[in-house]
């Protein structure tokens, strides 16, 4: 029997990321390693399986559709008993996954393909990432004997060019290509030298490829990881999530950062953070545990998500300190991982103190880090305990005064980190707040969308992001107005900085498209009357809401000439019917003003009554809301619906109404069914059921009877909290702001996100939960926040 070289401490546990151990977790649903993604859809009921391997041999013809085919309905099979892998580790499921592969299309094939990703070599850049290729080359000038693993094959030219510069130092040399399964260095060939260097501490060892930022841990010697992290569990270890910067990480013997990056809790410590104290303090900080480095250096984990290499927080002149007094208890634990995890969880509470002392310091604005038990009362949060909380983390600023706030389009950015690092260019200086925003359209969204219109492709969307419902701002000197949909909770921002909420149920109002103009009225909104324009928006579907919302279709405007408006844009004109949108309104034109609309605009009817409408633009100009003046709706600078009521007038959604004798969950089903929410086209543009009385992550802004401002995150799905319902939300916030006058629920989950900026730089103030691009407590991306800005 071949003699093997055991490279792990002892220990070591065989595996990084146990299944099971997301189970509570959004995750838990969400496989990705390697070339396999597998995404379960609870909901829906839905398994969506790819293997990008499987692709490339397609491509590259060395397997037929057929056998893809074959093979992918196997890895269904495979995956689609959820719970059947949850006692197996991520690096289990993909070997086994392999020998189904193999016995799929065979080992000539995949080592075909294998060559050919050889001649594929990628670019690779670390100077934008994490940048330690200074520690590589002292691993390379001080080892004696070095191991390189080969885990990705495009990488093979630059582990061949390290391999020389090796041999021309005279070290040893041994190399090991990892072709299909798992890196395993648990046991490897024997080397003699190599075993003689790695019993000497002389022994280094070179990966290629992202897999090694798993599987280098808990080592005896000292490694260097090449990467371009884009898998989940990568990216987390190396807090580069949105980005596909390669990176040079260097990994000291015996360090095990899974157990630091839980994922389903706030990371700890990540490589990006051990390179950053490195690029300050040398090599001595690889001499600390971890706990010791919270305590020596703190504010290197003020901001633990921030994914930049430079480090503002840590500069003298920051404002926030989080420091240790020399009387503090915890300077004397010692250094097992249970007191260095005691260490870190003080250090939280400590940051959220100086946190709040700092908010506190402007005039104007209140802050708020609260936890409220299953009694509703409120005391401080709980940062030190280990157990699972029962009760709800609420962060909520109050704010007399907004001079300067907007909503700002993220849809462009993969995260809030990105999108403020490419503003903060004009040299913004001083404190800005956000918060999620509005309800927007998701790609899984907008394929139901078109997949109701299968049979009227002419109808359909090519985009799947956008904020749902009624939009009025401006772009330049243009003004933009959108269409309300139903009869939801809109919130606006007069000139003077004051914030009004109301509903928007269309009224009049007027369009220009193309070179002709319509005016219409209240009256000839929905109407079943006949008119020479009508406007059929979604809230007509109110009065079917016990229909099923995943088959529910409704053709409206037969015998007439039909505008589909989605927000500004024109999706189709049709001589005809056409299917009632949820996310737009139908402009209906009688026959004989359509007829000479399409004359004036040099429109030509083409296959099934349709227009080719792509040239044409729009505008839209609405009367006021009928619950606002219309001298208060000159003043509006910004308005955004779509919201759902949960305060009106001082009056709480699930408030019981002792006239009626109603319970709250039936006055709460009243209000929504009133606003739209239980209808099926509503339905349809929403991924969960908003009307259920549910815990979840949730946020929620309004004004209080001096119009002042709040916003209020109610954190969950983490062991930090567990989330709120409806009844609880209103609760938590009449005991923080008790003359609270309207209050709206926005957008929520894994969206619910309150945060500030310092002169441009990101920081979480809530919890937010995990989320396929995210770990618990760090913002995801999202596709709207509303930003105030406290400029200094």
């Amino acid at each position: 029997m071949d003699r093997q070289l055991k490279l792990v401490t002892e220990g070591r546990k065989h595996g990084s990321y146990r299944r099971g151990d997301h189970k509570t977790d959004t995750i838990y649903t969400f496989y990705q390693y390697k070339e396999i993604q597998a995404v379960y859809s609870r909901s829906a009921g839905t398994l969506n399986c790819k293997d990008g391997l499987a692709e490339k041999l397609l491509q590259d013809n060395l397997i037929s559709v057929d056998e893809k085919s074959a093979y992918e309905e196997q890895l269904y099979q495979y995956f689609a008993p959820i719970d059947a892998h949850d006692d197996l580790y991520i690096e289990q499921i993909y070997d086994e996954i392999c020998l189904l592969r193999r016995n799929c299309f065979g080992v000539e094939a995949l080592e075909k393909e294998y060559n050919l990703q050889v001649d594929r070599r990628c670019s690779f850049d670390p100077s934008g990432g994490i940048d330690q290729r200074k520690k590589k080359e002292a691993l390379i000038r001080n080892s004696t004997a070095l191991l390189f693993i080969l885990c990705q094959p495009e990488l093979t030219w630059l582990m061949e060019e390290d391999v020389e510069r090796a041999k021309a130092q005279g070290k040893h040399v041994c190399c090991l290509n990892n072709k299909s399964r798992n890196l395993d260095l648990e046991t490897i060939p024997w080397d003699e030298q190599f075993g003689e260097a790695v019993r000497g501490k002389t022994a280094g060892i070179l990966v290629y490829g992202e897999e090694g930022l798993l599987h280098c841990r808990g080592l005896k010697v000292d490694a260097i990881v090449h990467a371009i992290p884009s898998w989940y569990h990568t990216r987390a270890l190396t807090n580069q999530f949105g980005f596909d910067r390669a990176c040079v990480i260097y990994i000291p013997a015996g360090l095990d950062m899974i157990q630091w990056v839980p994922c389903t809790e706030r990371s700890r410590l990540t490589y990006l953070h051990l390179a950053k104290l490195w690029e300050t303090y040398g090599n001595e900080i690889y001499t600390y545990s971890p706990g010791d480095l919270y305590r020596r250096h703190p504010q290197y984990f003020l901001n633990i998500y921030d994914d930049r290499m430079d480090c503002p927080e840590a500069e003298p002149g920051y404002p926030i300190r989080v420091q240790w007094s020399k009387g503090q208890l915890l300077h004397e634990v010692g250094d097992s991982v249970d007191s260095s995890l005691q260490v870190m969880r003080v250090c939280d509470q400590m940051r959220d103190r100086q946190i709040t002392t700092y908010l506190n310091k402007f005039e104007g604005l209140t802050y708020y880090s609260a936890y409220f038990d299953e009694q509703m009362n409120m005391g401080e949060v709980d940062w030190i305990g280990s157990d699972q909380k029962n009760g709800i983390m609420v962060q909520a600023v109050k704010i007399d005064r907004v001079e300067e706030s907007q909503v700002i389009n993220c849809e462009e950015y993969s995260a809030m980190r990105q999108m403020l690092s490419d503003s903060a260019k004009d040299g913004r200086n001083g404190l800005q707040l956000f918060s999620n925003f509005l309800f927007f359209l998701t790609p899984k969204l907008a394929h139901m969308y078109n997949d109701l219109r299968a049979d009227r492709p002419k109808e359909q969307i090519d985009f799947d992001k956008m904020h749902l419902d009624y939009m009025l701002y401006t772009e330049g000197d243009e003004r933009i107005e959108t269409f309300p949909l139903f009869r939801k909770a809109c919130i606006a921002m007069k000139e003077n900085g004051q914030f009004m909420f109301f509903h928007f149920h269309l009224g009049g109002g007027r369009i220009v498209v193309g070179k002709s103009g319509f005016r219409w009225g209240k009256e000839d909104v929905n109407t079943f009357d006949e008119r020479p324009v009508k406007i059929y928006t979604p809230y007509m579907s109110v009065a079917e809401q016990d229909s099923d919302p995943k088959t529910y279709r409704k053709p409206v405007g037969e015998g007439r000439i039909n505008l589909v408006i989605v927000q500004d844009r024109i999706i189709c004109v049709r001589d005809g019917d056409v299917i009632l949108p949820s996310i737009g309104v139908v402009v209906s034109l009688e026959r004989e003003i359509g007829k000479a609309f399409l004359h004036e605009n040099g429109l030509l009817l083409s296959e099934n009554g349709y227009v080719d409408c792509a040239e044409l633009k729009l505008q839209i100009r609405l009367d006021a809301p009928a619950e606002v003046r219309e001298d208060e709706w000159r003043q509006v600078r910004w308005a955004y619906g779509g919201g759902l009521s949960l305060v009106i007038d001082g009056t709480g959604i699930c408030d019981r109404d002792l006239n009626a004798q109603e319970d709250s969950s039936n006055q709460m089903i009243a209000y929504l069914a009133e606003e739209g929410w239980m209808s099926p086209l509503s339905c349809q543009t929403q991924e969960s059921a908003l009307h259920k009385m549910a815990k979840h992550p949730r946020t929620a802004i309004g004004v209080t009877n001096e119009n002042e401002l709040v916003i209020l995150v109610y954190s969950g799905r983490t062991r930090m909290s567990t989330g709120a319902d409806y009844s609880e939300m209103i609760m938590i916030t009449r005991k923080l702001f008790p003359d609270i006058k309207h209050l709206m629920n926005v957008d929520g989950g894994g969206s619910a996100m309150l945060g500030m900026a310092i002169d441009g730089r990101f920081m979480e103030l809530s919890y937010p939960a995990t989320s396929m691009d995210s770990c618990a407590g760090m913002v995801r991306p999202i596709n709207t926040v509303l930003c105030l800005e406290l400029m200094q």
